[in-house]
């Protein structure tokens, strides 16, 4: 037998390392500021390295159970990629990008593909256009997707069970994509036991031990894994937390912008987790059901904020849609179950929490879808409202709400709130009559009962009478923001809209100091309760027929254009009167704006191919009309929205065109670092007095926001440039006076706040004021106090006016201007009421309570300041003493740093508090001049 040779190789054992499956190629991770987390495991007590495109990122050690997390900060660029490694292991992470993360979730209406779209696959017409949005798949490259695979756990897990595979945009990828969703599956589901706590009160009897019925969900419930014994210590059924645990805590690491949230069905009537159906007896009421949903589903989102370490993630979800299948068997004879429009009222309950917005479906009912109307197809609508509310610009509801009713003898007036433009009064499909049915048994009663829709819950308007809920069929529009219901009975008490299962929604919205020389006081709502902000009555007949600027130049012969931003709401749809050429908003959005223009709602969406920009359209609509030939004497207003802050997720910044939007132009630019910059001053009003200190990122971020300002104000700089070159070509230039002001200041890092508008400080209040024209002395500064509401009548004056109109409060500055005399003032009023709690890079900015009145003194001898504070919800009138008081002496203190009311004379303190209750009450030129 020949030797034989047995060669054994023990080969050192290498250490294993890997990534979170949250976490694979093609992923995006959460832009900077916020820091992108990157997590996995690895040997106990390993060192693990991670680089991004080969550079050393950070580093950690991983802890005993072998866990390890380096967080990573990085701007949206080309794709990078990303390698973690520790004792020769290495894992890796390909074509990684930076960008913003939304994490969707919810039932099937969440989860319905795209290959289901327009007969992709056999559910044909799921959803409509389904086909054109696959084929435009190679035009987002930068848009990845992942779907976490459905996991039903009893207690949470760490790491999902499979990967989620983020994936690059494909023809095929887009086909099955959905979000993550279960179907018929109940909030509490999705919530942790830490965010059902606060809702225990609410448990009811568990599904197996419901008598009369309860077997009707026994099939779906067998497949579901009991929950830990904790969990079902307060009485909940077995399957709470389960999704959560599987689903969503595998993600609380995960950095992310915000959630989209679409759900409540299986909610309606507890019908998924309790034993309640119309007409069983276990005991659960549908009002029950939506109480419970108002209190679990806010606390399912303030429990996500925690678990993800998040408290600012924007939070967005969709109200229900009406649909059939909730509607009782016995509702043709009249029985009428409300547990839906309930549902839908205690899922608006979560707008109470901070960045939540609300995109509502319950005007997109679909009764012939194919898989039940309670799947509608058009997602389209829905997907708007939601991207809008991601933009920041829209009202938080997604369209018109109901603010507040009154009597007008045998009419109710229900005035509206969150209308853009005009609202509007129609039928169903803008055809059928007022509260008609989509399709009504009562009209067509051999129709199958699931594909009909009973008139009693159809309802748009009802009013309580008589013991009983009756419908109002006599609507129509009573002004911009209100409808009058005629009919309505003596008796009636209490009013309710869209509270039924198919509503028929036939309420919609299409799409100034300056303005009258009026101060705030004299041209304001009556009462600020429950409202806030600077809201004038534009309502008033008299705003336009009497105090707008517009029909005072109108009397004295002029041809009046007006361009861009008008008032923030309630801007009518044709022009008002005196003004002859109309291309106005609120504000609107930067991109892609929408204006009323001259009676029709128009959206600029396309120019030349790329966005359009508000400030250009504005600038070239203006111009335009300077070209024309007017034959007698004309005013042109160009209002724009820049260098405006335009609120969305994330820190809020000015737009810039898209030309301009260059990180390269007014680099290193800085505001100024004034001494109040960053400053502590606790004598100060609460709101400045309690402010911490700017962090780095905070302060970075308020420089990144003035610079992004100034290249907002290129834009404009084109505007004034292209008015002068129209006068100038037309040979009008010598002859017209041109004036460049803005609506109030801003601020930047001042008293540790990092941006805003909102205080009594000169950040916030000086404003420019540039003139030229026929007279005006170039070069010239004149000192004496103006202010918006001297705005107005000195331009009459300047158009010849012989006198200030009696309905203004300001001054005519036009002959000082000119030279001619010396303007004779002393003081200034300054209004502001307080918008509510406003926080905007971290800090609190204002506040219900942040309601001022101040005098400005400038009287030869003393330049002071003087405000009160007050709340708009408790004393709106000033009928009560102030809460809170400064005082300044501007010439001693330019930036406000020392407040003196403490130590003031008390004759002084008497002197101050007369003087501005008197200018808070002035009315006409007489007493306020």
């Amino acid at each position: 037998m020949g030797s034989a040779l047995l060669v054994l190789l023990l080969a050192q054992a290498r250490a294993s390392i890997r990534f979170s499956k949250t976490l694979t190629s093609h992923a995006v991770l959460q832009r900077a500021p916020s820091p992108a987390l990157l997590w996995g495991w690895t040997e106990p007590g390993a060192t693990v390295t991670l680089r991004v495109d080969g550079a050393v990122a950070g580093a950690a050690v991983a802890d005993a159970s072998g866990a390890w997390e380096v967080a990573v900060l990085g701007d949206p660029g080309p794709p990078v990629n990303i390698s973690a490694s520790a004792a020769g292991a290495e894992a890796a992470l390909d074509d990684v990008l930076f960008g913003d993360v939304w994490l969707c979730a919810g039932q099937s209406n969440m989860g319905v593909a795209v290959e289901y779209l327009d007969g992709l696959v056999d559910w044909n017409g799921t959803v409509n256009n389904g086909t054109a949005e696959a084929e435009l798949w190679s035009e987002y490259p930068l848009v990845r997707l992942a779907r976490q695979a459905t996991a039903s756990n009893a207690t949470p897990v760490d790491d999902p069970a499979a990967s989620a595979g983020w994936r690059a945009p494909t023809y095929a990828g887009v086909n099955s994509f959905s979000a993550n969703q279960v179907g018929g599956t109940a909030v509490e589901r999705w919530s942790s036991s830490d965010a059902r706590k606060p809702c225990t009160a609410y448990a009811k009897t568990p599904l197996a031990t419901c008598g009369g019925g309860g077997g009707w969900l026994d099939d779906y419930a067998e497949d579901v894994p009991s929950a830990a014994s904790d969990d079902v210590a307060v009485g909940f059924p077995s399957v709470e937390s389960d999704l959560y645990n599987g689903m969503i805590h595998p993600w609380r690491k995960y950095r992310a912008t915000g959630a989209i949230w679409y759900q409540g069905e299986s909610n309606v009537a507890c019908n998924d987790r309790w034993a309640y159906k119309p007409g069983n007896n276990c005991g659960l009421n549908a009002s029950a059901c939506a109480d419970f949903y108002a209190c679990q589903f806010p606390a399912m989102i303030a429990d996500w904020r925690a678990k993800f370490n998040n408290p600012d993630l924007t939070f967005l979800f969709v109200q229900l849609p009406p649909y059939v299948e909730n509607l009782p068997s016995t509702a043709s004879s009249g029985a009428v179950d409300d547990s839906l429009p309930l549902t839908r009222l205690a899922q608006a309950a979560a707008l109470a929490l901070p960045r939540t917005a609300m995109a509502t479906a319950v005007d997109h009912g679909d009764l012939a879808a194919p898989l039940g109307s309670i799947h509608p197809r058009d997602k389209v609508v829905v997907a708007e409202r939601l991207v809008a509310a991601a933009l920041g610009a829209v009202p938080p509801s997604g369209g018109p709400t109901v603010a507040g009713v009154a009597r007008d003898g045998d009419k109710l007036v229900v005035n509206f709130e969150n209308v853009r433009g005009v609202l509007t009064v129609r039928g169903y499909g803008g055809a059928a009559p007022f509260n008609a049915c989509p399709v009504d048994e009562t009209q067509a009663p051999n129709v199958e009962p699931r594909a009909a829709v009973p008139r009693t819950q159809c309802a748009s308007f009802e009013v309580f009478a008589g013991g009983a809920w009756r419908n109002v069929t006599r609507v129509a529009a009573a002004n911009a923001t209100a409808v009058a219901l005629a009919g309505v009975p003596a008796t009636a008490s209490r009013l309710r809209y869209l509270h039924a299962d198919w509503p028929v929604p036939i309420v919609y919205d299409s799409a100034g100091d300056i303005l009258t020389g009026r101060y705030f006081h004299n041209v304001r709502v009556s009462d600020f309760r429950g409202a806030g902000c600077m809201h004038v009555d534009s309502r008033n007949p008299k705003f336009y027929a009497e105090w707008h600027v517009a029909t005072h130049f109108r009397d004295l012969g002029y041809s009046v254009g007006y361009f861009g931003k008008h008032l923030n709401t309630d801007n009518p749809l044709a022009a008002p009167p005196g003004v002859d050429r109309w291309v106005a908003n609120g504000g609107g959005t930067y991109l892609d704006p929408s204006f009323a223009v001259d009676g029709v709602e128009v959206a600029f969406d396309d120019c030349a191919g790329r966005p359009c920009y508000s400030t250009s359209i504005i600038g070239n609509k203006t111009v335009d009309w300077l070209r024309g030939d007017f034959g007698k004497p004309f005013v042109a207003v160009a209002a724009v929205k820049a260098p405006h802050v335009e609120d969305g997720p994330g820190w809020p910044v000015a737009v810039p065109a898209p030309w301009y939007n260059s990180s390269a132009l007014f680099a290193g630019e800085k505001p100024p670092r004034t001494p109040n910059w960053n400053a502590s001053c606790p004598d100060h009003h609460w709101l400045v007095a309690s402010q911490p200190p700017m962090t780095r990122e905070q302060a970075h971020r308020s420089d990144e926001l003035f610079r992004a300002r100034l290249r907002s104000l290129l834009s404009v700089d084109d505007l004034v440039a292209g008015v002068v070159d129209a006068l100038e070509a037309s040979q009008r230039l010598d002859d017209t006076f041109v004036v460049f002001t803005s609506d109030h200041g801003f601020r930047f890092g001042q008293f540790r706040m990092p941006e805003g508008k909102w205080n009594a400080y000169e950040n916030d209040l000086r404003v420019p004021f540039w003139i030229r024209g026929p007279g005006v002395k170039p070069g010239g500064v004149l000192t004496f106090p103006a202010t918006h509401v001297d705005l107005a009548p000195t331009l009459l004056g300047f158009a010849g006016a012989r006198a200030t109109p009696a309905t203004m409060d300001g001054l005519d500055l036009s002959a000082a201007i000119l030279g001619k005399e010396t303007a004779d003032r002393a003081t200034l009023l300054l209004e502001y009421v307080g918008a509510g709690t406003v926080v905007r890079y971290e800090h609190a900015e204002d506040a219900t309570n942040n309601t001022f009145r101040a005098l400005r003194i400038l009287d030869g001898t003393r330049d002071l300041k003087y405000v009160e504070f007050t709340s708009s919800q408790q004393n709106w009138n000033w009928t009560a003493p102030a809460d809170e008081h400064e005082l300044f002496d501007l010439a001693a203190d330019p930036y406000e740093m020392t407040n003196l009311y403490a130590t003031a004379a008390p004759e002084l303190k008497r002197e101050l508090r007369g003087e501005v209750e008197r200018r808070y009450r002035c009315r006409g030129p007489a007493e306020c001049g």
